[in-house]
């Protein structure tokens, strides 16, 4: 159980490393999704984002920051 608890804790702060500065209901979304790294981000078309509950157009310029920074993009984005 206590195991458990701290697996879940770590997961939260990876979490938050992956997505620094997303807001709680952006995060909800994501996690509704099963997204959990950017990597998993990357699955996924901008407008399929848009269309989730909680996740909009500031949330899309943060992941886009971050991604780039990384590497990665949109499902379906080519070197724009």
């Amino acid at each position: 159980m206590k195991l458990e608890h701290v697996s879940n804790t770590l997961l939260k702060q990876v979490n938050k490393m992956d997505f620094p500065k997303i807001s709680k209901p952006a995060l909800r979304a994501l996690d509704s999704i099963n997204v959990k790294t950017l990597e998993d981000v990357t699955k996924f078309t901008e407008t399929e984002l848009l269309a989730l509950h909680g996740f909009g157009p500031k949330g899309i310029r943060i992941l886009k920051e971050v991604m780039e920074v990384q590497g990665l993009k949109f499902k379906g984005e080519f070197n724009k």
